[in-house]
């Protein structure tokens, strides 16, 4: 398998990135590039005569020229709780609120960590210390300046204060990173000590899924910050500030903050706009961009007549479906072999016909989105169908007494199973996993439920069986070891499992400072998951968006950043650019 390349060495080298903010040749692509869009396999077609919107004045698009300033980009909404870092709801709501508030680093669309915040950093030949230099002159939105001592109470006030209940994404990486002190060494210079190395500090604690920098000047006295929404709440140092926000509606408005460290963003401003239907949208002028929804199935022949106005980009998926199994349940669900006879009976592959279309793949069972660069290789795939689901179940004792066509309990008790599932997603779903489980003789039942409540739910463990949809699969493969062990705390976690080499394999990857060590345990730890199968990813849908390269031109994946899409990576917004110059 491919391995990623570390950007920054544990060789105690100086990282050092400088940012060539909107000269950059090639900023804004052309539309008839060879657009690979920074992941193999992109697909880009475009009318060549495209242009910048607002400000262009008949510039090109790339070659030498600056890249146009766009007065507006038209994105779709939804409901994702607050822009603040402790409001927001899952992935989508940490990218917006990501536009008000920076991280050190970021991520480009090759999968590597640049500079966004901290200009440079350097790490020592242990991972133990890690030193970051903050840009000169970063100031807050209000203009106070923005120092090292921000940085050190924004993880102080998560580690230590009100911030860590919040339960959004990066507040719980924070809290499980090894960190035993932050300090500032001087206004531009903040310390991170380790208690032991931390592969992931790069993108968990530092960039892109990490630590959402906040001014102590607002939050030092906020006591419950996951409600606090006065105006200085939104207050931050990104390049977007907050206009509109209609929560229950799903609509945003964000205006760039001219005085960025980067400059000013080349997005005037961004518009998250409520749309049932993103490509209908965009052919009726109400988007720039239309990503097609997760499981949202789009005919090769809908493709073609987008294609024939707009471009295309399409791209192996990040996010999966998974059908999480709670062992906490008791017998059955507590036994390999049923879980296993779950895998062979459920026919994924057909899912992926029948529900995307064929966009799509079956996922891994070793827990990472096959795309993900440590997904590991000849896993197995449980293909056995009926016939080796049902011998399975025999030899647990389920089995058909009384000729009904249904499985009973071994003490000949009926045996029923609910399936937790959420509507925000395709309620199709779990009606034929149901379907393909009823083959096999079991009873199963959909139970659909609110978002909000199925999410609390799947946190708490209150089901047997549950489809539980979530991106993380394509980030850092520490999510391992956040969702298989310890306690359960997030909604994707693996409850009833626990399992000692799993555990001691999820350690060793996680301390790993040599990248080949970290693939060796994590091979090993996806390949228990496989054979244990608390979670069953079922499929992981294929990214497939379109634009009108005359409104932008810059959009692409973000490898290992599933909530920002094909259009939402701030980088994008900012430079125009898919990377920074180096």
């Amino acid at each position: 398998m491919t391995r990623p390349t570390r950007r920054s060495s544990l060789a105690g080298l100086l990282v050092v990135l400088v940012v060539a903010l909107l000269a950059c040749e090639g900023a804004v692509r052309s539309p008839d590039d060879d657009a690979t869009a920074g992941a193999e396999g992109a697909r880009i077609d475009a009318d060549a005569d495209g242009q910048a919107a607002g400000d262009a004045d008949g510039d090109d698009v790339g070659g030498d020229a600056a890249p146009a300033r766009v007065d507006r980009l038209r994105l779709a909404g939804g409901q994702w709780g607050s822009p603040t870092p402790f409001g927001y709801v899952r992935g989508p709501g940490m990218i917006k609120a990501g536009l008000v508030f920076d991280t050190l680093l970021w991520r480009d669309v090759d999968g590597e960590t640049i500079p966004w915040l901290a200009e440079s950093w350097e790490v020592a030949d242990d991972g133990l210390t890690w030193r970051f230099t903050l840009r000169e002159d970063a100031r807050w939105h209000d203009g106070e300046p923005l120092t090292a001592a921000d940085v050190v109470f924004s993880h102080d006030y998560i580690a230590e204060g009100p911030g860590g209940a919040a339960g959004v994404p990066h507040v719980g990486r924070v809290l499980g990173a090894p960190i035993a002190e932050v300090a500032a060494e001087d206004e531009r210079t903040v310390v991170f000590e380790l208690e032991e190395p931390m592969a992931s500090f790069e993108t968990d604690v530092a960039g892109l899924w990490g630590m959402l920098v906040i001014p102590e000047h607002v939050w030092g006295d906020v006591e419950d910050p996951a409600r606090y929404r006065d105006d200085d709440a939104f207050v931050g140092s990104g390049p977007y500030r907050l206009v509109e926000h209609d929560e229950a509606a799903g609509s945003y408005l964000f205006e760039a903050h001219d005085a960025h460290v980067l400059g000013s963003p080349l997005v005037g401003e961004v518009a998250f706009v409520p749309v049932d239907d993103e490509p209908r949208a965009l052919a009726r002028g109400a988007l720039d961009v239309a990503e097609v929804a997760l499981e949202q199935g789009v005919p090769e022949a809908q493709v073609d007549a987008l294609a024939a106005d707009f471009a295309v980009v399409e791209e192996r998926g990040q996010w999966n479906m998974a059908l999480h199994t709670n062992l906490e349940a008791g017998f059955p669900f507590d036994e390999r072999a049923f879980r296993q006879a779950l895998a062979h009976a459920i026919d994924r592959a057909d899912l992926v016909d029948r529900l995307l279309l064929g966009r799509g793949e079956p996922g891994s069972t070793g827990g990472l989105a096959p795309a993900n660069a440590w997904s590991a290789d000849g896993l197995p795939a449980y293909e056995g169908g009926p016939e080796a689901a049902a011998e399975l179940l025999d030899g647990l004792g389920l089995v058909d007494a009384d000729g009904d066509g249904w499985r009973q309990l071994p003490d000949g008790e009926p045996f029923a199973i609910d399936l937790l599932a959420s509507a925000r997603y395709d309620t199709r779903t779990p009606e034929l996993v149901a379907e393909q489980l009823a083959k096999v003789g079991l009873a199963v039942e959909p139970d659909v439920r609110d978002p909000a409540d199925a999410d609390e739910r799947a946190r708490a463990g209150e089901y047997a069986l549950a489809l539980i949809g979530y991106g993380d699969v394509g980030a850092d493969p520490d999510v391992l070891r956040l969702r298989y062990t310890g306690e359960p705390q997030a909604f994707s976690a693996a409850h009833g499992f626990a399992h000692e080499r799993v555990d001691e394999l999820a350690e060793r990857q996680r301390r790993a400072v040599d990248d080949d060590e970290r693939a060796a345990a994590l091979d090993e730890l996806q390949a228990i998951l496989a054979e244990e199968l608390p979670v069953l990813s079922l499929y992981v849908p294929s990214q497939l968006g379109f634009f009108d390269p005359g409104a932008f031109d810059a959009f692409a994946a973000t490898p290992g950043c599933p909530p920002c899409g094909l259009s939402r990576n701030k980088l994008m917004h900012v430079t125009g650019a898919t990377t920074l110059e180096r």
